[in-house]
């Protein structure tokens, strides 16, 4: 989790597509999304209600291969939040034949390939529970 504009989770990854997996409530923030170098989008992660391991941006049809996307916060907010706070929970892979579970705050999960960096002002801080308190 971050609120400092500009700190950046990076995610390398094999696949044809990806989800970023997140925590959605009144505190959050806004985030570009950056793959293999270009943004591509800026969400708000805002929500009134709790949104635990919620889809918080999804990309699929991606050309089979090595790929990179990053979370980066923007420091920014709707005028309803009451905060600017960006929350990774973790990243999923679709590898061309269906979804494995990757990089998470906890490391590595189910059988996807993937490297996932934090930057300076993204914690994880050795958390191995996401959002929902489901243990990895």
């Amino acid at each position: 989790m971050s609120m400092d504009a500009g700190s950046r989770s990076r995610f390398t990854f094999s696949g044809t597509g990806v989800r970023w997996i997140g925590y959605r409530d009144a505190w959050s923030g806004k985030a570009r999304i950056w793959l293999d170098g270009t943004a591509v989008a800026t969400v708000d992660t805002y929500s009134a209600s709790d949104q635990a391991q919620a889809v918080v941006f999804d990309k699929e049809g991606l050309a089979a291969g090595t790929h990179t996307i990053e979370i980066e916060a923007l420091q920014q907010k709707s005028a309803s939040s009451g905060g600017m706070w960006v929350w990774i929970d973790a990243f999923d892979v679709t590898s061309g034949s269906g979804t494995t579970g990757t990089g998470g705050t906890g490391g590595t999960g189910g059988g996807g390939t993937g490297v996932l960096i934090w930057s300076d002002g993204f914690e994880n801080g050795g958390v191995t529970r996401w959002s929902g308190d489901r243990v990895q």
